[in-house]
C-alpha cells in the first residue's frame, strides 16, 4: 500500500512539474516590468513631477487669505471712541479679508507652466527609458541562461561519449590489447569533461539567479524557460535613413534630450521675465469689534453692528521694479544661457550618435547572421568529421588522440552555434528595436 501511495506522489509532482509554462523571452519581460521595484521607483518620480506642473499652473490662481485675531488688555488701554487712555479690562476681535492677483511678470509664471510640462514629459521617458534597460537586461540574462543550458547538453554528450570510451578502454587494457598509458589518457579526458560539465552548471544557475533577481521572482518558486525554437525570429528590411528617422521618432532616449532642449530655453525665458517689472492686483477688506465702543447709554455696541459700522476697503495697483536685484538675476540669465546651448549640443550630439548606433545596429545584425550561417555548416562539417573519425577508431586505424580531437571539434562547432544562434536573436531584437522603439513587440516575416 506504501508503495502505491509513493508511485502516486511521484506521478502528481511529474505531472505538476509537466504542466508547468516555460517562461518565453516576452513573458520575462511582461513579468520583470510588473513586478521589478526599481522601475516602479522610476514611475513615482513622474508621479512628483507630475505635482511640480499642478502646481505651477495654480500659480495663475488669486491668492486670497482670511485672518481673524482676538486681544485683550488690561490696565491703561486706549479707548477705541474717544481715543484717550482708561483703566479697564477689554477685548478686542479684528477680521480681515485680503487678496491679490498677478497681472504681468514677464510672462515668467506662463514660461514656468511650459518648463514644468517639459520636465513631466522627460520624467515619463525617463521611465520608459528605464523599462527598456530592464527588458535588455532581461533580454541579456534570458539568452545567457539558454546559452549555459544548451553548453550543458552539448557537454553531457561529450561526457557520455568519454564515460563510453573509458570503459572500452578499461576492458581493452584489462585483456592486454591495450598499454595502460591509454588508460590513463582517457581518464584524463574523462575527468577533464566531468570538470567543464561542472563548471557549466554552475554557470546556468548563476544565470537564472540573474534572470529570476531581474523579474524579481519568488526565490523558493520553481520556473522554467521555453528554448528560442519558441520565439520567432524578426526581419526587418528598412534602409539605414529610414532607419534613423523611425529611431529618432520613436526612441526615448531623443525624445529626452529634446525635451530637455526645450526645458532649457523656457528655464532662459523665465530668467529674462525676472528682469521686467510686476504688475499686481490687490485688495483688502477689514473690520473688527471691540468692547471699548459702546452707544450713548454707555452700553457696549452689538458685534454685528461694530462689523458693519467698522469695515472698510482698500484696493490698487503694485508695480515693482528690479533694480539692484537686477544685476544677481542678469548672472542668472547668463547661466540660462549656457544651460541653453549646452542642451542644444547634447541633442546635436544624440542625434550623430544615433546615427552611428543605427548604422553599426544594422551591421551586427548582418554580422550575427553570417556567423551563425558560417557555424552550422561548420557544425554539419564536423559531425561527418566525428562519424567518419569513429568509423576509424572502431576499427582501430585511428589512435585516441586524434579520436579525442575530432570529438572536440564536434563540440566545439555545437557551442559555436549555440552561440551564434543567442547572438543572432539579441542583434535581431537590438535592430528592431531602432524600428519600433520596442525590444518585445515585432511583426513575424516569413
Amino acid at each position: 500500500m506504501k508503495f502505491l501511495f509513493s508511485l502516486f506522489v511521484l506521478f502528481e509532482i511529474s505531472a505538476a512539474v509537466h504542466a508547468q509554462k516555460a517562461f518565453t523571452y516576452r513573458q520575462c519581460v511582461k513579468y520583470a516590468l510588473e513586478h521589478n521595484l526599481g522601475l516602479q521607483n522610476n514611475r513615482f518620480d513622474a508621479d512628483k513631477q507630475n505635482i511640480n506642473l499642478q502646481a505651477a499652473r495654480l500659480s495663475f490662481l488669486p491668492r486670497i487669505n482670511a485672518s481673524t485675531s482676538y486681544e485683550i488688555n488690561r490696565g491703561k488701554t486706549v479707548n477705541a471712541a474717544t481715543n484717550t487712555y482708561v483703566e479697564s479690562n477689554l477685548f478686542s476681535n479684528d477680521w480681515a479679508l485680503v487678496g491679490s492677483m498677478l497681472i504681468f511678470d514677464g510672462f515668467r509664471q506662463t514660461n514656468r507652466v511650459a518648463f514644468e510640462q517639459f520636465n513631466l514629459n522627460v520624467t515619463n521617458l525617463q521611465y520608459e527609458q528605464a523599462k527598456n534597460e530592464l527588458i535588455y537586461g532581461v533580454l541579456e540574462a534570458y539568452t545567457t541562461h539558454l546559452l549555459n543550458v544548451g553548453l550543458i547538453t552539448i557537454q553531457q554528450q561529450q561526457y557520455d561519449l568519454s564515460k563510453k570510451e573509458c570503459d572500452k578502454v578499461d576492458k581493452m587494457v584489462e585483456m592486454g590489447r591495450l598499454p595502460g598509458s591509454d588508460r590513463y589518457e582517457v581518464q584524463a579526458r574523462l575527468a577533464n569533461d566531468e570538470y567543464l560539465l561542472l563548471r557549466y552548471r554552475n554557470a546556468t544557475q548563476q544565470s537564472e539567479y540573474t534572470l529570476r533577481k531581474l523579474m524579481n521572482f519568488p526565490v523558493d518558486s520553481a520556473i522554467q524557460f521555453a528554448d528560442l525554437s519558441k520565439e520567432p525570429i524578426i526581419s526587418a528590411l528598412v534602409s539605414d535613413d529610414s532607419l534613423f528617422r523611425i529611431a529618432a521618432d520613436k526612441l526615448p532616449q531623443i525624445k529626452i534630450l529634446n525635451n530637455q532642449y526645450h526645458a532649457a530655453r523656457k528655464s532662459l525665458q523665465m530668467e529674462r521675465g525676472s528682469l521686467t517689472p510686476k504688475l499686481r492686483l490687490y485688495g483688502g477688506w477689514y473690520s473688527g469689534y471691540y468692547q471699548s465702543v459702546v452707544d450713548a447709554n454707555g452700553k457696549v455696541v452689538g458685534f454685528s453692528d461694530q462689523i458693519d459700522r467698522n469695515h472698510k476697503l482698500n484696493y490698487g495697483l503694485a508695480l515693482d521694479i528690479p533694480i539692484l536685484g537686477a544685476l544677481s538675476r542678469q548672472n542668472n540669465v547668463r547661466m540660462s544661457k549656457i544651460s541653453y546651448k549646452q542642451a542644444q549640443n547634447r541633442l546635436e550630439a544624440g542625434m550623430q550618435a544615433l546615427q552611428y548606433e543605427v548604422r553599426q545596429a544594422r551591421q551586427d545584425r548582418d554580422a550575427a547572421v553570417k556567423e551563425y550561417q558560417s557555424a552550422l555548416k561548420k557544425e554539419e562539417s564536423e559531425k561527418v568529421a566525428f562519424e567518419s573519425s569513429q568509423k576509424k577508431h572502431e576499427k582501430g586505424l585511428m589512435n585516441i588522440m586524434d579520436y579525442y580531437e575530432s570529438k572536440n571539434n564536434l563540440a566545439r562547432a555545437g557551442s559555436e552555434v549555440l552561440r551564434t544562434r543567442m547572438q543572432m536573436y539579441v542583434k535581431e531584437i537590438c535592430l528592431n528595436f531602432y524600428k519600433t522603439g520596442s525590444m518585445i513587440d515585432w511583426q513575424v516575416t516569413n
